[in-house]
C-alpha cells in the first residue's frame, strides 16, 4: 500500500487489486486518491482485508490433503488473475507482489496467450523465493510455473542480492534489487526509555526449523532475574507453552497496526529478532527495529549465545545487529527504482 499512495502522491493513476473481503475502503481510496479493487469471488483464499478466515470443513480437507502438494488454497490465484487483466486496458505499469507466488504464474499464463491489451511494462516482485526457498522445498513441478513467469516477466524484483542464488540463473539478467519500501522519519530523537526491567519485544511469525523462539525461551525460563518479553505473533501456539514457566515475564499479544507497533518498539530497552539461518531472505521487521531506533538482539536457535543475551540484558548493546542504509528503505526511494524499470524498458524497446 505504501508503493500505492507514492505513485499516487505523485500524480500517477493507480489502480490495487486484492482479496479485500467485506472491508471497506472507500475513506482510504479518497485520502489518498487511488482506486482498490476486489478480485472477487474467491472460493478458497483463506485471508482477505477484513480479516476474516474462509475455514469451513471443505477447506481444511482440501488443505490437508492438496496443501502444498497443489499449492493450495494460493493456486486459486492463478485462474482468477486473467480475468482482471482482461477488463483493464491501457494499463504502463504492472507491478505483483508474491507471496503467493500463483498470482505471478496467472500472470504470465495471461500473457503466453498474446493478449494485446497486456501491460506496457510488468514487474514480478518476489520477497521470498519459492523454488529455491530452503524453508518450504516445494515438489520439483512447480518449476514450470516459476519458469513461465520467469520467462514472461520484464523484471522480476527481490529485496536483497544475497538471495540471488535461489532463482534459476538463466534469467539473472531481469533480476534487479529492490527492497521493501516504508514511510518514515528519521529526525526524530530516539529518547533511550527508562524501564525498571529489562524490557524487549518480537513481532512477526515464526518458521521452524528456521526462525524458531523455543530455543531462546527455554534459556529464558532458567533465569531468575526479573523482565518482560512482549510477542506480537499469530503464531502463538508456539510459545503459550513456556507461559507456565514464565508466568508474568512472557507476554503474547496479536498483531497489531503497524505504526502502533513502533511506537510500542520505541518503549523497549531493545528488540529480537530470529534468524532465518539463511542468507536467502531478510526479514522485513528489520527495517521496522531500526526505524524504531532500539537495540537489536539477533537469535540463532541452532546455537544460542547465552553471553551475547546476557549482555542485552545487562543493558550493554555493543554488539547490537546493525541495518545498514536505512534510506535505501525509504518508499520515496524504492518508487523511484521502479518507475527506473519502467522507463529503462521502454526507453529501449
Amino acid at each position: 500500500m505504501e508503493l500505492a499512495k507514492e505513485f499516487a502522491k505523485n500524480n500517477h493513476e493507480v489502480t490495487i487489486y486484492a482479496n479485500i473481503g467485506n472491508y471497506d475502503y472507500k475513506a482510504l481510496e479518497n485520502r489518498y486518491n487511488v482506486t482498490i479493487k476486489d478480485i472477487s469471488n474467491m472460493v478458497f483464499a483463506t485471508h482477505n482485508s477484513d480479516g476474516k478466515l474462509a475455514n469451513n470443513y471443505m477447506n481444511k480437507a482440501l488443505s490437508r490433503l492438496l496443501g502444498r502438494l497443489a499449492e493450495f488454497p494460493d493456486i486459486e490465484f492463478y485462474w482468477k488473475i486473467s480475468k482482471i487483466l482482461f477488463q483493464e486496458k491501457n494499463i504502463d505499469l504492472l507491478i505483483s507482489f508474491a507471496v503467493p507466488h500463483p498470482i505471478h504464474w496467472g500472470i504470465a499464463k495471461y500473457r503466453s496467450s498474446k493478449n494485446n491489451n497486456f501491460p506496457t511494462v510488468w514487474i514480478a516482485d518476489c520477497g521470498d523465493p519459492f523454488m529455491g526457498n530452503p524453508l518450504t522445498k516445494p515438489p520439483f513441478y512447480f518449476n514450470y510455473f516459476e519458469n513461465l513467469f520467469f520467462r514472461h516477466a520484464d523484471f522480476i524484483t527481490i529485496p536483497i542480492i544475497e538471495a540471488l542464488p535461489a532463482y534459476n540463473q538463466v534469467y539473472h539478467d531481469k533480476i534487479k534489487i529492490i527492497p521493501q519500501g516504508f514511510e518514515f522519519n528519521l529526525s526524530e530523537l530516539h529518547i533511550p526509555p527508562e524501564n525498571d526491567k529489562p524490557k524487549f519485544l518480537y513481532a512477526g511469525n515464526f518458521f521452524p526449523p528456521g526462525r524458531d523462539p523455543r530455543p531462546f525461551l527455554t534459556y529464558l525460563s532458567t533465569l531468575e532475574i526479573d523482565f518482560e518479553f512482549i510477542i506480537y505473533t499469530k503464531h502463538q501456539d508456539l510459545v503459550i507453552p513456556f507461559q507456565k514457566n514464565l508466568g508474568e515475564k512472557l507476554k503474547i499479544k496479536n498483531f497489531i497496526p503497524r505504526q502502533e507497533l513502533i511506537d510500542k518498539m520505541k518503549s523497549m530497552d531493545f528488540l529480537v529478532n530470529f534468524s532465518n539461518n539463511t542468507n536467502l531472505q531478510s526479514p522485513s521487521k528489520l527495517i521496522d527495529y531500526a526505524i524504531a531506533g532500539r537495540p537489536i538482539l539477533s537469535i540463532n536457535n541452532q546455537m544460542i549465545d547465552t553471553r551475547l543475551i546476557q549482555e542485552f540484558l545487562n543493558g550493554e548493546y555493543n554488539n547490537s545487529l546493525k541495518v545498514e542504509n536505512i534510506e535505501q528503505y525509504h518508499i520515496k526511494n524504492v518508487a523511484n527504482k521502479f518507475l527506473n524499470l519502467y522507463y529503462s524498458k521502454i526507453t529501449n524497446s
